[in-house]
């Protein structure tokens, strides 16, 4: 199992600030889907919480999941989302999307998109470089039926 310490604090903390993308959001409602990314001290999980509790009700109502499991995760990227185009107005931030693909199968996949709202960007590359390097290790010692057992019982509140 990849250890408590091997996981850097970037990933632990929720310091860095990001939005979550979704198409159709406009400028006025960014701001209710401000969120903190972080990873379960296992670390099974990859899960985001929403600053604005309304929000975060809105979303369990409509079955929305609010995490995915490491193991799921196939890249994590920085900069243009390639899976669709950006409006004139959203350029300026090209640079800030983090892009996590994930799936249950490589033909299957899907883009979760948040913009960082930091302005450094070596924060954001930090925090990406750990979160996929953390995603490899834990492919590649983690796996089996005890893994499977312990990731379903994590809890996140």
């Amino acid at each position: 199992m990849a250890s408590k310490k091997a996981i850097p604090s970037c990933l632990t903390d929720g310091e860095l600030r990001f939005f979550k993308y979704e198409d159709g959001t406009n400028s006025m409602s960014r701001l209710d889907k401000l969120v903190r990314l972080q990873i379960d001290p296992k670390p099974y999980i990859l899960y985001w919480r929403y600053k604005d509790k309304m929000v975060f009700k809105a979303k369990e109502l409509s079955n929305e999941k609010n995490y995915l499991y490491l193991e799921r995760i196939y890249d994590v990227r920085v900069g243009k989302p390639t899976d669709f185009e950006l409006g004139p107005n959203e350029k300026s931030y090209e640079r800030n999307f983090l892009t996590v693909v994930s799936g249950s199968s490589i033909t299957n996949l899907k883009f979760t998109h948040f913009v960082y709202l930091g302005k450094e960007e070596k924060s954001l590359h930090a925090f990406s470089d750990a979160l996929f390097n953390l995603v490899q290790r834990t492919k590649r010692e983690e796996h089996g039926l005890l893994y499977h057992f312990k990731k379903k019982r994590v809890s996140l509140f």
